[in-house]
């Protein structure tokens, strides 16, 4: 019986959706329209000149690593993938994963956004064969579990920055070490009890020929093939999605040292989580716009100026640009070898 509702539950999942009302280019010129909106506003109360300044001025030793630091990070972003699509049984590569990062970093410019980087990712993956379903419940999985280690690190780093505990920081940091492992373990470690709540939803959708039913109880019998991951597994999940927020937040203090910001670690550590998920909102073009007004509201308590702030916003923003640089090569050499005629005998 089972065997029955998952195949019919994959039936619905490849047909194709109904065609719906195009949204896209207005979400589009929405996005342009606040960060048109937005950077210009910013650029007339802050002199121009003032921001461009201390970009000059900035150490390009510590922007180069910083740029080092941010593909580095692409790899425990990689392994926790890998990890994920093992669990899936996706049969992907690290090097198929880190070659699909580096592309989607350069989609990510002509499609900006979260959710339209996710679908580029979706659209790679399937183009090497994976199963559609699969890769989706993959993509989202890997989000889930940024999120929640970017939120939960960003958390714990913002309580001692704070000052709001009198442990000191080693073990208030083991401690919270412990409670993310403890939420990774109620989230993977019980997914027996979604795999039973998606029992019954197949079996509800089997009473309705509904096609968006179908699609919704494949992908989440999907989502329970999570249950099988193992303890060692999970543990390497967690260290590489700490290794993964560590090595970002390396990375965007690297540039506050470059331009000299008076901003300790911890602070920096929360603001980056502020900051991802200010850009994780389809507020914007690339997050630009409000990626500056948050460093500069948010920096202004340590007494850091607007324009240091702004030139803080836009190094960062470079390595996304750097990173997008990569992805192009990398797509540009596949296109290459992909027109390319093949050797005369």
């Amino acid at each position: 019986m089972g065997k029955a509702l998952r195949a019919k539950s994959r039936e619905y999942y490849e047909q194709p959706m109904p065609a719906g009302r195009p949204i896209k280019p207005l979400r589009l010129f929405i996005q342009c329209l606040i960060t048109a909106t937005v950077l210009g506003f910013l650029l007339r109360i802050v002199p121009f000149a003032d921001i461009a300044g201390a970009l000059n001025n900035a150490d390009p030793r510590y922007v180069l690593l910083a740029f080092a630091l941010q593909l580095v990070t692409r790899l425990p972003n990689a392994i926790r993938i890998k990890i994920i699509a093992d669990a899936l049984a996706l049969r992907l590569s690290i090097k198929t994963i880190l070659t699909t990062q580096l592309s989607t970093s350069f989609y990510g410019i002509l499609l900006p956004g979260a959710i339209a980087g996710g679908a580029a990712s979706w659209i790679k993956y399937v183009q090497r064969g994976v199963d559609a379903s699969r890769a989706l419940a993959c993509i989202v999985v890997n989000r889930a579990t940024e999120i929640l280690t970017t939120v939960s690190v960003g958390l714990s780093f913002w309580v001692i920055d704070r000052k709001l505990t009198g442990l000191p920081d080693g073990l208030f940091l083991a401690l919270a070490t412990v409670a993310l492992l403890s939420l990774y373990v109620l989230i993977f470690g019980r997914a027996h009890y979604l795999a039973s709540l998606v029992a019954r939803g197949m079996r509800l959708a089997s009473l309705k020929n509904n096609l968006l039913y179908g699609k919704l109880f494949a992908f989440s019998n999907d989502l329970a093939r999570m249950r099988e991951l193992r303890r060692g597994s999970l543990v390497t999940m967690l260290a590489a999605s700490v290794a993964q927020e560590l090595l970002g937040i390396m990375a965007m203090f690297s540039f506050a040292q470059a331009l000299n910001l008076e901003l300790s670690f911890y602070a920096v550590a929360w603001m980056r989580t502020a900051v991802y998920l200010v850009v994780l909102l389809p507020l914007s073009v690339l997050g630009l716009g409000v990626r500056e007004v948050t460093l500069v509201f948010l920096t202004a308590a340590y007494g850091i100026i607007a324009p240091r702030a702004i030139a803080w916003s836009f190094l960062i923003f470079s390595g996304t640009l750097v990173a997008a640089l990569g992805g192009g090569l990398v797509e540009a050499r596949a296109l290459w070898f992909k027109q390319s005629p093949p050797p005369s005998p």
